[in-house]
């Protein structure tokens, strides 16, 4: 498992774009790879179109 940073959504996102990858659940490769909007903001304190979040993971024992 790999624990990692997150992109903020872009912070500000227009009509869809932003200048960072949006949160969301891919498969890189057939690795699962969540990226999370996180819930900070940068110097600017403003979030548009990119809304804050955070994850629970749930690990279980095969």
């Amino acid at each position: 498992m790999i624990l990692s940073g997150h992109t903020h959504g872009g912070q500000i996102r227009l009509f869809g774009w932003g200048i960072r990858e949006k949160g969301g659940i891919k498969n890189i490769n057939g690795t699962t790879v969540v990226i999370s909007n996180g819930y900070g903001t940068t110097t600017l304190p403003l979030r548009l179109m990119a809304p804050a979040e955070s994850h629970i993971f749930i690990l279980k024992r095969k």
